[in-house]
């Protein structure tokens, strides 16, 4: 029996089921058997399957994790493409320090921990307050910035972090994820980045780019912020060695194309043509514009 499966006759029937790997699945460690019915689903898809498309390379990793049978057909085509610009921001840093929240106020974004976080900090003239999204909150000492990424008319989130002289951006996601296009935006405009380890794809660039720090806690966050000579001079220097960065999309559709049309078989379906595949990828970005 290999490593990462048992049998379960608890029910009078014989039945595999799937344990906990790193990451946890969604449905908690007490329902191993719901990752054996996927296990199961998508083992009588692997012939149909030809390539895997993850974002980002930690959402590969959790894939494969999962689904380790698919290694060989994960492909990782990121939303974004980053162009390096032989531009500075200047090194100053703002007094009292900016520090923002970007995007959709959600629980799995760290919006609680957020307003948490700006209520044990409104008493430290050191720092100051913004939220950056389409959703005005109005919470106390916070000022509010319009974006909309949606709307043509409005200013891009890089260009409002630049225009409001943003200094640390507060990126607290509590779920794994696949790739956030804040954190992008956010790098792009040389904002210093404050994270938690368990914050997926922010946490592993943070690490591979160097552009911010990573928390266990948010006490061990508070903890780093409250020495206010030390977190000015870390932004100085990181300012004064990052490039700014402009972001595009990334418009090649080369991995959503199938290398082997002629060997799928979907039941008299006709198969998707590469329009069809830009077609599609289009409209997941309209319906995801709301969860951004």
């Amino acid at each position: 029996m290999s490593a990462d499966s048992l049998l379960d006759s608890s029910d009078g029937h014989t039945k595999k089921v799937i344990q906990q790997r790193d990451p946890k699945n969604c449905y908690g460690e007490a329902n191993p058997a719901i990752m054996a019915e996927y296990h199961d689903f998508f083992d009588t898809l692997y012939s149909h399957i030809e390539k895997v498309i993850a974002p980002s390379h930690i959402a590969a990793y959790d894939w494969e994790n999962s689904y380790p049978i698919f290694k060989d057909k994960m492909v990782i085509r990121e939303h974004l493409y980053r162009t390096m610009l032989e531009l500075k921001r200047s090194s100053e840093v703002s007094d009292p320090m900016r520090i923002a929240y970007l995007g959709t106020p959600a629980k799995h974004k760290g919006y609680d921990e957020w307003k948490t976080f700006v209520s044990t900090m409104q008493s430290d003239n050191h720092y100051s307050f913004y939220y950056f999204g389409k959703q005005e909150q109005h919470i106390p000492n916070v000022k509010d910035v319009h974006v909309d990424f949606q709307n043509p008319d409005s200013l891009p989130m890089t260009d409002q972090l630049m225009k409001h002289n943003i200094d640390i951006v507060f990126l607290w996601s509590i779920c794994r994820e696949t790739y956030c296009y804040t954190y992008y935006e956010a790098e792009a405009a040389s904002c210093y980045i404050l994270t938690n380890n368990e914050s997926g794809n922010i946490q592993a660039q943070v690490k591979t780019d160097e552009t911010g720090c990573i928390f266990t806690s948010l006490e061990q966050c508070l903890e780093w912020l409250s020495n206010t000579t030390n977190v000015k001079k870390t932004i100085a220097q990181y300012r004064a060695s990052h490039k700014l960065e402009s972001l595009s999309p990334n418009s090649n559709i080369d991995d959503l194309l199938f290398k082997h049309p002629g060997n799928l078989n979907y039941s008299g379906q006709k198969r998707i043509r590469s329009y069809k595949s830009f077609i599609l990828t289009n409209v997941y970005r309209i319906l995801r514009g709301a969860q951004r």
